[in-house]
């Protein structure tokens, strides 16, 4: 299976969190069919979202229960996800327990977590898991598609105001 994954944060890092309007995106191949899967949120950052993204198609196809899935290859523009799985760091930031000089957790420590907890899954049950860094905006069809997927989930919330009283 192929899973093609983005996430889009419109005022990302923005000093007023509400204006901090997130979306991700998620397009799974099964050799059968495509599988579109999307969602947004507000009060979050790119990189929540970049996580959301992968972690939301993993879940999927965890639950498809699909016992002849021997292999998964995952396609991110999110070298911080790609990195993080390829190059050890997520597993040197387990052995510190996600802490960081200070002693505060890593931030997306949670996210990181989860998809630790997914990827052992899918490794436990024989799937080998291919993580894939893709250069963002060059053209990538299928990333092309996620980041509209992501980028208009978060333009979504734009609509939907929010009233405190």
């Amino acid at each position: 299976m192929i899973i093609y994954t983005d996430g889009s944060c419109l005022n990302n890092q923005a000093a007023n969190k509400n204006d901090c309007l997130g979306g991700w995106g998620s397009i799974i191949i099964t050799g059968e069919e495509e599988i579109e899967l999307s969602g947004n949120k507000r009060n979050t950052t790119n990189n929540e979202m970049e996580l959301t993204a992968v972690i939301q198609a993993l879940i999927y196809i965890k639950e498809m229960d699909d016992t002849s899935c021997s292999n998964l290859s995952v396609y991110s523009d999110s070298l911080y996800i790609v990195n993080a799985i390829n190059k050890g760091w997520l597993e040197k930031w387990k052995t510190k327990n996600y802490y960081i000089s200070g002693g505060k957790k890593r931030i997306n420590w949670e996210l990181f977590q989860e998809l630790d907890t997914l990827h052992k899954f899918f490794l436990t049950k024989g799937t080998k898991i291919e993580y894939t860094h893709v250069l963002a905006h060059s053209g990538i069809e299928m990333n092309e598609r996620v980041d509209t997927l992501a980028r208009n989930r978060a333009e979504e919330l734009k609509k939907k105001k929010i009233y405190i009283l």
